[in-house]
């Protein structure tokens, strides 16, 4: 849902990208300050042991967070590199106005893409907060910092063009 309200944000209310999400990303964390009258919220103890296997357990000596990762890579270069609206993400991000001119709905498309990336970020939570037994306001604070770095060390512009998966991860390994 967090994805979608920044999808409808940046694309309906045609707000810069990257002021709408660090917009929302304080509304979201003023409301998890509120939820939890600025302390914490804790995760059930039988919800952790349930997750516990995701985030020690191993599969071939492979941690599951880093199986998960490379899951959700291969996925992503998929869709990115061999459908239809991976194409259509491409040419959006590349030029807008031209994309639009070729009949794909720019706003769809967008909006699809903020929707992935709250898929993304949920994924993420469920492999790292049942670990830490509660989320405050501050669980993950700054990363967005990190992640920006990464995607630029991948080599992907911040003002949109072609964005590359094997990049980005890269870009993340370094850090």
């Amino acid at each position: 849902l967090c994805g979608l309200a920044n999808g409808v944000i940046v694309t309906v209310g045609k707000i810069e990208p990257f002021i709408a999400t660090l917009g929302t990303m304080g509304i979201f964390r003023a409301l998890i300050t509120y939820m939890t009258n600025g302390g914490t919220l804790p995760i059930d103890k039988s919800l952790r042991e349930a997750y516990r296997p995701v985030y020690f357990g191993t599969l071939g000596g492979i941690p599951i967070p880093i199986l998960i990762s490379a899951i959700v890579a291969v996925l992503g270069a998929f869709v990115l590199y061999k459908t239809k609206y991976g194409r259509r993400c491409a040419a959006v991000g590349a030029n807008e106005d031209v994309a639009r001119y070729s009949g794909i709905s720019v706003i769809k498309t967008r909006t699809i893409a903020y929707v992935i990336q709250g898929a993304c970020v949920a994924i993420a939570a469920i492999c790292y907060v049942p670990r830490l037994g509660a989320a405050t306001p501050t669980t993950g604070q700054l990363w967005e910092l990190q992640v920006i770095t990464a995607v630029v060390i991948g080599g992907t512009a911040l003002r949109g063009g072609k964005g590359r998966i094997w990049g980005t991860i890269a870009g993340a390994v370094i850090l």
